[in-house]
C-alpha cells in the first residue's frame, strides 16, 4: 500500500539483515524505496534539508528504550515542516507513553493506540499509536 502512497519510502534500520530484507520486498512491490543501514540519530542527521521538508509521514519502531531525543527533536515543525502523521510502534508502554508525552508537546495528537498480542501465552504485547500533526 505504501508503494501507491508516496513517492519515496525511507527505509532505517542498524541490521543490515533488515535492509536487505526491506530491499527484497521492493524490488516485488515496485516500492521507491531507499534503504540504509544506519542508526536513524545519523540518518537524520545527514539527510538533507530539502529532503526534510517533504517529509510527510513517519513510523518508527525504536529499540525498548524508546526514541533518543534527538529523533524526537528531529520531528519538529521548525525541521520537517509538512510531517502531519507519525505511527510508533512500540514494545514498551513506558518508553512509548514517554515518548508520547514529548510528542505531544511538539504539537502531535493521539489519534488511536492499538495494542497487538504478537506473542500469545506471554506478557508481550505490541502498541501502535497514530499521532497527527495539524
Amino acid at each position: 500500500r505504501a508503494a501507491k502512497r508516496f513517492k519515496k519510502i525511507y527505509v532505517v534500520d542498524g541490521n543490515d539483515a533488515a535492509i536487505a530484507a526491506a530491499k527484497r520486498a521492493a524490488e516485488k512491490s515496485g516500492a521507491p524505496l531507499v534503504a540504509q543501514a544506519v542508526f536513524c540519530e545519523a540518518f537524520l542527521k545527514d539527510l538533507p534539508a530539502a529532503e526534510k521538508d517533504r517529509v510527510t509521514h513517519v513510523i518508527v519502531n525504536p529499540p525498548r528504550g524508546g526514541l533518543s531525543a534527538q529523533v524526537v527533536a528531529a520531528m519538529t515543525r521548525e525541521k520537517m515542516p509538512k510531517l502531519r502523521e507519525l505511527h510508533y510502534v512500540s514494545c514498551n508502554p513506558e518508553t512509548q507513553a514517554r515518548d508520547v508525552a514529548a510528542l505531544e508537546r511538539l504539537g502531535f495528537t493521539v489519534v488511536k493506540i492499538t495494542p497487538f498480542d504478537m506473542f500469545p501465552q506471554t506478557d508481550h504485547v505490541e502498541a501502535v499509536a497514530r499521532l497527527v500533526r495539524i
